[in-house]
């Protein structure tokens, strides 16, 4: 039989590993369960940011693009009204979307249209395919008169003939910052204007959508990857048609099936330029 001395020191040392089990078993739990510097403050992403940014955006312009009732629902696809509203909503969504990957927030396009009726008829005339010299002016971040100068170096070869050409600017239309050069691409469908050195056009372009256009990204990228890995500096693109000069000053469409459609001459362009806020 032990000792009563060795009994109860026995006894201690248990009670003492318990305790020291207990502890250990909290300060576990507090490491699992308290927050930590990461989740109380966590790491953004330029990315992320940007992304959250582009939909707000989009969400403000597509809310007042609804008051403005700018499609009639009762024409729209959908069995029911309730279908048609839907329609209404993407539609709206995505003229929104469009506005906005082109650097129209609700401010600029308030801004260009003065007021809600102003930017109803612009817009019915987008909708409509109605849109004018004028309206593409107003829309577009960067204008210039340009003649097409010759292709960028190493440029690569498509259908129609090298793919990228420099310009050489003799009018700033408008811009949103300072123009140093600017390469643009030459056709890439049937419908799409075909340029060659010496050409001169009124080219509408937008930095904020070309960021867009060259997403790799994507479901259906714009560019094919041997172009996209050739892109040229100061390379800008836009959706709006180039209108080229025809003859005696005029400059029309230059897009393939519509051309001479809309017809400028350069001092309507000019004259345009100064009451074009």
């Amino acid at each position: 039989m032990k000792p009563p001395i060795f009994r109860s020191l026995l006894k201690l040392l248990l009670q003492l590993n318990l305790v020291a089990v207990l502890i250990l078993g909290a300060c576990a739990q507090i490491e699992r369960t308290e927050p930590t510097n990461d989740l109380l403050n966590p790491t953004v992403s330029k990315a992320d940011t940007d992304t959250i940014s582009l939909d707000k955006s989009i969400e403000d312009l597509q809310i007042y693009l609804e008051t403005l009732k700018l499609y009639d629902v009762n024409t729209l696809l959908g069995s029911t009204h309730i279908e048609r509203l839907k329609s209404a909503d993407w539609l709206t969504y995505n003229m929104a979307k469009d506005l906005v990957k082109h650097g129209i927030d609700k401010d600029k396009l308030l801004k260009i249209t003065d007021n809600d009726v102003g930017a109803a008829k612009l817009l019915g005339r987008r909708i409509q395919s109605e849109a004018n010299f004028q309206d593409y002016l107003k829309l577009a971040e960067i204008a210039v008169i340009a003649r097409v100068g010759d292709e960028t170096q190493d440029s690569p070869e498509i259908y129609a003939g090298p793919a990228f050409f420099n310009l050489v600017i003799s009018d700033i239309l408008a811009a949103i910052s300072d123009i140093e050069n600017i390469t643009v691409v030459n056709s890439l469908n049937a419908h799409h204007r075909r340029l060659y050195t010496g050409r001169e056009c009124v080219f509408f372009l937008s930095p904020t959508y070309t960021k867009h256009f060259i997403l790799r990204e994507k479901e259906y990228p714009n560019l094919p990857d041997y172009l996209r890995e050739n892109l040229p500096d100061g390379f800008l693109i836009s959706r709006f048609p180039t209108y080229c000069l025809k003859e005696d000053e005029i400059f029309a469409r230059a897009s393939w099936g519509i051309e001479g459609t809309d017809e400028i001459t350069r001092s309507e362009i000019l004259n345009l330029v100064k009451v074009i806020p």
